[in-house]
């Protein structure tokens, strides 16, 4: 997934305002999603999800996501996460398709 640096901020200030991330962070982030990397990325943020709060960019789905470990989870850190992951999903949904009738 090609992420550009606009993208990079915009996921990383998602992650601070929905899930808790440490804006002091934000370069940090920025610069692992843009380094040159394979297909897949684990970047731990913890914020309101706890310990095992990351952000994940795997090339078998659509769009990066946030997870946190199962153990770890609770109703409101569920909430979170999926809070979290709709405004990822919106900020890297593929741009629309031309139907051709």
């Amino acid at each position: 997934m090609n992420i550009t640096p606009e993208q990079a901020y915009k996921a990383f200030d998602i992650l601070a305002r929905l899930a808790g991330a440490d804006r002091t962070e934000e370069h940090v982030f920025v610069r692992r999603l843009l380094e040159d990397r394979g297909p897949f990325v684990e970047y731990r943020f913890r914020g309101l999800l706890g310990t095992g709060g990351k952000f994940k960019i795997n090339e078998n789905r659509d769009v990066p996501y946030v997870d946190t470990y199962h153990e770890l989870l609770t109703p409101e850190r569920q909430a979170v996460i999926d809070r979290t992951n709709e405004a990822l999903a919106q900020l890297f949904a593929p741009a629309a398709k031309p139907v051709f009738g």
